[in-house]
């Protein structure tokens, strides 16, 4: 249990309902891959649910490096899978083998700010093509979503991607969720779930 969690048990007030309880002992941790991640890691409360950020300095292999280092020290990593930094479907298999092999079954999926793409100009053609090749390895994706908006991609089409994406995990078995990016507006998080 999180050190977090573990306070609010003792204080009963704070969080009262159970799905409220889930929710914090749920919680993830996102870290990015910055010269000081070693350091931060140490903050860490022991079996902590850990979101690794794919940094466009750096490839999704070292991402998966720092997966790797997390799980041995006890943690559960999330990586983030930047559609446009995947070289080709060769680099995909690669990919997917070692999330495998690493015994993970939750994954982040997101389009990535690489300028030039590779193979997967976007999330949702990665999906297609690495759900097919991690058929039954992965239990749980979750993917971006905008109640702000975005810069390049109107609201229909956000709409729309996000309706293609629970139509792929249908048909792939597995569970998906939409994780916003951060909005300081709750009035702007309460119209977009509307919408939805």
């Amino acid at each position: 249990m999180n050190a977090l969690a573990h306070a609010l048990r003792r204080t009963p007030r704070a969080i009262s309902t159970p799905a409220a309880r889930a929710a914090v002992e749920e919680m993830a941790y996102e870290l990015v891959p910055l010269k000081n991640l070693p350091g931060q890691i140490e903050h860490l409360p022991d079996e902590a649910l850990v979101s690794v950020t794919a940094s466009p300095v750096k490839t999704l292999d070292d991402s998966l490096d720092v997966c790797a280092d997390l799980i041995d020290r006890g943690h559960r990593p999330i990586p983030h899978l930047a559609a446009r930094m995947v070289e080709d479907p060769e680099h995909l298999k690669s990919l997917a083998r070692r999330i495998k092999d690493l015994g993970i079954r939750r994954i982040f999926c997101i389009a990535g700010d690489h300028e030039e793409a590779g193979a997967y100009p976007d999330a949702m053609a990665f999906l297609r093509e690495f759900l097919d090749v991690t058929a039954g390895d992965i239990d749980l994706v979750g993917v971006a979503s905008y109640p702000d908006g975005h810069a390049f991609i109107s609201e229909a089409g956000l709409r729309q991607a996000l309706l293609d994406k629970q139509e792929l995990f249908a048909e792939a078995g597995v569970a998906g969720h939409a994780a916003t990016q951060i909005c300081f507006s709750a009035d702007t998080v309460r119209r977009w779930l509307r919408q939805q």
